[in-house]
């Protein structure tokens, strides 16, 4: 049944009506009124190939995640996942709160110029499509049935704060034609975004904090990229008949011909009984960042390290008079920095949620939010940091003296680059690394470059607790400034996750 309202408000208390009254529980938000069907029917037969695919390829990659196998063991988990992240499938989302549908019926509305001004929430009762479809499969055994996912992932933030269900639908537009009309409430467009914000906060349906899961899954999609940008470099050198190299990776990350005859051990402060907090997966419900504690911070004047010790104090000390702090996000308020805040006060975000979860101590977590807002003020003045690693690099030296750039890997490929002190990487060294090298190899290395260039392993060359300092403070921060997250470049929070650390 089709039912018309005047506008977006009016169709959103008829919705509410229905949810109230039992004649509906699903809801889903359409800014065009078009038939229902899901992102696979919609695609050719060779792009529902691809498709499956890539579908298996997340599957796959999952397999050597271990912080993953419990969401890989559910496949109805990994195709809502799958579906959440753009992927197609079979599945068409929903949402149980009528307010959440309303709010997608209006998010990004097509331009008046394409024609459509009519959108839609459609409104849906799981049970009695389930008593239709029972119905009809009397007469028609073959057709497919639809099956509802709800998943109880907690650390699915975007899933939770949407109230997202989803439908597997596995039909052409006959089906709502001749067998199961939805109920839609069709309206006008709604274009003012004005009256989008009073639907919902946008940061309560698109949440800007992310749990530790979704940080794991983003690194699929980063390391797509990375094999679609290395699938174009060979497309590129084969119309050239130019010749491509492929380096296979180094055994145990160490040059063996630097090594005596037992090689560089593990380090015994990466073992795993010592890392039990790093290495069990930091659960965590979502929870709206609209009503998250407010945190004010005041810019003070001084040199960049005084700056960067003033702020880490107010921080330190605000978190000891409320420990309750670390357990959810916070509101970043800065008063006086003589730039824009809002890419610093996102960069402090994704820090805070990406640190607060590990053993990382208040200090060191208050000095690594204090160095974004530093660091993050020098790039704002300077623009072409983002792009340009020397500028960048000079930045950063404003604040922690020399540096050197790392890049730092983990065990599913992905990477992320970052700044650190060669001072402070020197002492994070382990104190016997010289005794493993041959007598040739010892009287050659001389600085911290040269000891990445021969170890990149950072459990064997690195003393876990000295490297976690400077990681927090320095590495982690930086590359929060610089990867910006519309280039969907992999950040790590974790570092007993690390698998690599070396030059880039």
């Amino acid at each position: 049944m089709w039912h018309r309202t005047a506008n977006i408000g009016t169709a959103l208390k008829l919705a509410e009506e229905l949810k109230v009254t039992g004649k509906a529980n699903w809801f889903r938000g359409q800014t065009r009124n078009w038939p229902l069907l899901s992102s696979y029917v919609r695609k050719t037969p060779s792009e529902q190939k691809m498709a499956i695919e890539r579908i298996n390829s997340l599957y796959d990659w999952m397999h050597d995640i271990q912080a993953l196998a419990k969401l890989r063991s559910d496949k109805n988990a990994v195709l809502a996942v799958a579906q959440h992240y753009g992927m197609a499938t079979m599945l068409v989302d929903f949402s149980t709160e009528p307010r959440v549908a309303a709010f997608f019926a209006a998010h990004n509305p097509p331009s008046p110029e394409d024609g459509d001004d009519e959108s839609c929430i459609i409104c849906l009762n799981y049970e009695e499509l389930i008593d239709v479809y029972e119905s009809v499969k009397i007469v028609r055994p073959n057709m497919p049935e639809p099956r509802a996912i709800i998943l109880n992932i907690p650390e699915l933030w975007r899933i939770q704060s949407q109230h997202g269900v989803f439908l597997e639908y596995p039909y052409d537009t006959g089906f709502e034609q001749h067998t199961f009309g939805f109920d839609r409430i069709v309206f006008p467009t709604e274009r003012d975004p004005n009256v989008l914000s009073q639907l919902m906060p946008v940061h309560d349906i698109y949440p800007t904090q992310k749990s530790d899961l979704e940080i794991l899954l983003d690194q699929f999609f980063m390391l797509e990229k990375m094999a679609e940008g290395t699938r174009a470099i060979n497309e590129i050198a084969r119309s050239h008949n130019l010749a491509t190299y492929h380096q296979d990776p180094v055994p145990d990350g160490i040059e063996a011909e630097c090594f005596g005859p037992i090689g560089l051990p593990i380090h015994e402060s990466w073992d795993s009984s010592r890392l039990t907090e790093w290495l069990t997966p930091a659960r965590e419900e979502w929870q709206p960042i609209s009503s998250a504690p407010s945190v004010e911070i005041l810019y003070p004047d001084g040199s960049h390290l005084e700056k960067i010790q003033n702020i880490r104090d107010q921080i330190v000390e605000l978190i000891i008079k409320t420990p309750k702090l670390r357990h959810g996000p916070v509101k970043w308020i800065l008063h006086g920095i003589p730039s824009d805040s809002h890419q610093i006060i996102r960069a402090m975000e994704l820090l805070w949620d990406g640190l607060r979860r590990w053993p990382y101590n208040i200090n060191e977590i208050a000095e690594g939010l204090a160095t974004i807002v530093e660091y993050g003020i020098l790039v704002d003045q300077k623009p072409a940091a983002r792009y340009q690693p020397q500028i960048a690099q000079e930045l950063a030296e404003k604040c922690f003296g020399k540096l050197i750039e790392i890049e730092v890997g983990i065990e599913d490929s992905s990477y992320t680059r970052g700044y650190v002190s060669k001072e402070l990487l020197r002492q994070a060294v382990r104190d016997d690394f010289f005794s493993f090298l041959t007598d040739q190899w010892r009287s050659q290395i001389k600085s911290i470059r040269h000891i990445l260039q021969i170890a990149y392993n950072p459990r064997r060359t690195l003393i876990f607790d000295t490297l976690k300092s400077v990681f927090c403070t320095q590495f982690a921060p930086t590359q929060a400034v610089l990867r910006d997250e519309k280039s969907g470049k992999t950040r790590l929070y974790n570092l007993a996750r690390t698998t690599t650390l070396g030059l880039p």
